[in-house]
């Protein structure tokens, strides 16, 4: 799922979204899978019609990388996940997959439309949507020794920043835990899990409801549209253009709600190896 075809004022959906991955093998043969992925955008916060889109997009992040990362040692997740701290879709990658922050407990600073980026709009705010995320297995600890937005304001000797973004970067130490003892924190308790799947659901619920009404109204449209135009004439033409297109969109939204309803089955696959 990435936003709506048809919406092309936004072009989310035109530009396709995924994961790319890469595996490295470090010299003293510890290995790391690295991914990153961009997230659809929010646009607007009061009323944020692609909630569901980065919910279903951080579900699959998580499956991608639980299906690799028991073949390494750490997994490193980075990005644009357009979500801020403490929003469903951060909450989800924190909070049921084990990845932790590389900015830890500190405060961090915003990562778009920063005050003093070139491309800050006055009528945003600036905010943290870019992440270096972090994974290990039981015999790994994870030691970030510092992590910050490194690029200046502005590009030397140009009078604009490098991107609406800022860049993340992390120093990240690895630590063999095979033969020290050691507690890893656990990635989830029940209570925070049984949390989020309900507010998970209560958003792809409604998502569904949308998405239902909007392929009944489709539907009545090309159906008004068969009964009153006649196949004849130049308009011929422009009838079949329009119910084609009706029809693609209806297509589009049924496959949304086939998506968002898998991610149900998801999410409580995730929840049934912790219920008590």
């Amino acid at each position: 799922m990435n936003g709506y075809l048809h919406q092309i004022w936004y072009g989310d959906s035109w530009c396709g979204s995924g994961i790319g991955t890469a595996w490295i093998e470090l010299p003293n043969g510890f290995k790391v899978l690295i991914c990153t992925s961009h997230f659809h955008a929010e646009y607007n916060r009061d009323d944020d019609q692609f909630l569901p889109d980065r919910i279903c997009q951080a579900l699959e992040g998580i499956k991608e990388i639980e299906s690799k990362e028991h073949l390494v040692d750490a997994v490193i997740y980075a990005g644009d996940f357009n979500t801020e701290p403490q929003d469903l879709p951060h909450q989800i990658l924190i909070k049921m997959s084990g990845l932790q922050d590389a900015r830890g407990n500190e405060t961090p600073k915003p990562s778009y439309n920063a005050e003093w980026n070139t491309y800050a709009s006055p009528k945003e705010r600036p905010v943290t949507i870019d992440y270096i995320m972090i994974g290990t297995n039981e015999d790994t600890k994870v030691i970030t020794t510092h992590c910050q937005n490194p690029l200046s304001s502005k590009i030397s000797g140009e009078s604009i920043s490098y991107s609406d973004h800022e860049g993340v970067w992390a120093q990240i130490k690895f630590q063999d835990q095979k033969d020290i003892a050691y507690d890893k924190p656990e990635a989830y308790d029940v209570d925070t899990l049984n949390r989020l799947n309900s507010q998970l659901r209560d958003v792809l619920r409604l998502e569904r409801s949308k998405m239902e009404w909007s392929m009944w109204i489709i539907f009545m449209v090309s159906a008004a549209f068969l009964s009153v135009w006649k196949w004849e004439g130049p308009w011929s033409i422009f009838i079949v253009l329009i119910l084609s297109y009706l029809f693609y969109l209806g297509g589009q939204f049924f496959k949304r709600i086939t998506a968002i309803s898998s991610q149900i089955d998801t999410i409580m696959a995730l929840m049934n190896p912790v219920k008590k």
